[in-house]
């Protein structure tokens, strides 16, 4: 800092023996405006001085190929106002600098650089990433300094997460739901594994636990609300509504024909155009409401139809005269209603997240041929109830586990939908998986990479560093750091053209729910609460 005060006063004092020289008064001006920001940088810790030197090798066959090859460099690099020294006389010292032994004694050949100016070398990533209303990710590898990280600043929230086991993905993710919630984003999260019980109930949030035993919660795959405009305006589409349902029946009723899907597609239309729900208005009916203790005339939801509507109505003669011999949807349907095996979807929708800050879906108790179906449906409900809103809140969708979704067919179409509808909607919509050759190897899947604007890689196995380098593009550098260097909790995030290098870090305050194994979050906190109470 003294040194930099001693240029700064170098920069005034030449400033003032110069005169009214106009361009060389802009020259000075600006550099006494980057010196006195450099240091005010240092002061606040933001950037650090390194005595930093570039070495480099350049190879040929032979003198005349090398002397090629030195005149391209030199113009490459002068076209970047780069002026390279040449270690003529020196080649001995040269050698010795580029070797893996850290020696270096040519001294002309360091430079005094801050940390923006060093991370200008590395290959994939810029200094700092420091949003000003951003959420805290974590710590620069580099700088030292927090990663703020703010999705909505950006045209397009939707991310990936790749990590493989052991990388600290779910530490990561309980970090960033917390971490989000703190800055005012509303988060819903898909828990295939029960892993998310401790940070939601530490956000005041509420966790749905699907398929648990004696569990009374349902959610109502027929739910069907007002998609809501920019402007304001409301609008409803059956069409749409039979298209997403007939996917989910498709995706747990595998071998459908395309004259059932054809029948049930029109069954679920007429339900709904039937009971008068195919316009905003038809979806309400008027109704004596409290208000503030009071009743007063208002306007209530009707109730919405189940799946157990839409088989009675398959089984009407208009629909199962259209229906194939042999064929497997009349069969087959009638295990998703509520005396089935998969009938934890059939009936009213009774769960209220309405104010919730955090919600997550917990599909723990499920079987793996349960959990997918689950899966499917539970991402329907989340889109009639969370995304479709414009409630000028900004909402983040993590989907963990989201490679269960991904067939070739219908599930993987509809991970890519919901990725188009969230992005449409400002809503961040974050698949999270440890495995991208199964989403890279899938042409709808290969959408979502290509279309998100975040992108965090931890920790990677070195089989899929052929898939990142097809599906990001990413450099040897960084791929090389991800699979043979990179520790528990290290990643780097690209966020559009930006890059850094980063480590998840709880604080002492996350720690007992950030490291909680599954399901023991809440155990471990009522636990705590009756031995405190006994020892008093």
């Amino acid at each position: 800092i003294d040194e930099i005060t001693r240029v700064i006063a170098r920069l005034e004092a030449e400033d003032a023996l110069r005169g009214t020289n106009i361009r060389f008064a802009q020259e000075m001006a600006q550099a006494h405006a980057d010196a006195k920001a450099l240091r005010l940088a240092i002061q606040n810790n933001v950037t650090r001085l390194h005595r930093v030197a570039v070495v480099a090798n350049l190879y040929g066959r032979d003198q005349a190929s090398l002397d090629d090859l030195q005149r391209l460099v030199l113009a490459q690099l002068a076209g970047r106002r780069i002026h390279p020294q040449f270690a003529e006389g020196r080649m001995e010292e040269g050698l010795l600098a580029v070797s893996p032994l850290g020696v270096n004694t040519m001294d002309d050949s360091y430079h005094t650089m801050d940390s923006f100016a060093l991370s200008a070398t590395l290959p994939f990533l810029q200094a700092d990433l420091l949003d000003q209303e951003g959420v805290p990710l974590g710590w620069n590898k580099i700088t030292g300094n927090p990663v703020l990280y703010d999705p909505w600043a950006l045209g397009n929230q939707n991310g990936v997460i790749y990590a493989a086991p052991g990388a600290g993905k779910t530490s990561a993710l309980r970090m960033l739901i917390a971490r989000a919630r703190l800055m005012g984003v509303r988060v819903i999260a898909m828990d295939i594994e029960g892993e998310y019980g401790g940070v939601t109930e530490a956000m005041g949030g509420v966790r749905i636990r699907i398929g648990a035993r004696k569990s009374p919660e349902i959610l109502n795959v027929g739910d069907l609300l007002p998609d809501q405009e920019e402007d304001g305006t409301e609008s409803v589409s059956v069409s749409e509504k039979a298209l997403d349902l007939s996917g989910m029946f498709q995706f747990g009723i595998p071998g459908m024909t395309p004259q059932e899907v054809a029948v049930l597609e029109r069954a679920i239309a007429d339900e709904y155009t039937e009971r008068g729900l195919d316009s905003a208005d038809g979806l309400y009916e008027q109704a004596r409401v409290v208000t503030a203790g009071a009743y007063r005339r208002g306007k209530r939801m009707k109730a919405m139809p189940t799946i157990s509507d839409f088989v009675a109505r398959l089984k009407r003669p208009e629909y199962t005269q259209d229906l194939p011999k042999g064929g497997v949807l009349l069969a087959a349907i009638v295990r998703f209603q509520a005396s089935g095996a998969l009938g934890f979807f059939d009936g009213e929708t009774n769960v209220d997240v309405e104010n919730a800050p955090v919600i997550t879906f917990d599909l723990a108790d499920l079987r793996d041929a349960s959990k997918k179906f689950a899966f499917y449906v539970v991402l329907g409900w989340i889109w009639e109830h969370f995304v479709k809103r414009r409630d000028g809140q900004n909402k983040m969708l993590v989907v963990d586990e989201s490679w269960m979704l991904v067939d070739g067919g219908v599930g993987s179409h509809w991970l890519m939908e919901m990725a188009r509808r969230c992005r449409k909607r400002d809503v961040g919509f974050y698949i999270v998986s440890h495995d991208i050759e199964t989403f890279e190897q899938d042409k709808e899947t290969q959408v979502i990479n290509k279309t998100a604007a975040t992108k965090i890689f931890m920790r990677q196995e070195p089989r899929a560093a052929q898939a990142m380098r097809s599906a990001f593009h990413l450099p040897e550098g960084e791929i090389g750091w991800l699979t043979k260097h990179a520790e528990s909790g290290d990643a780097t995030l690209h966020v559009g053209s930006r890059a850094v290098m980063l480590h998840f870090e709880p604080t002492e305050a996350e720690k007992p729910w950030v490291h909680e194994k599954p399901r023991s979050g809440a155990a471990q906190v009522q636990r705590s609460r009756v031995t405190a109470a006994g020892e008093a």
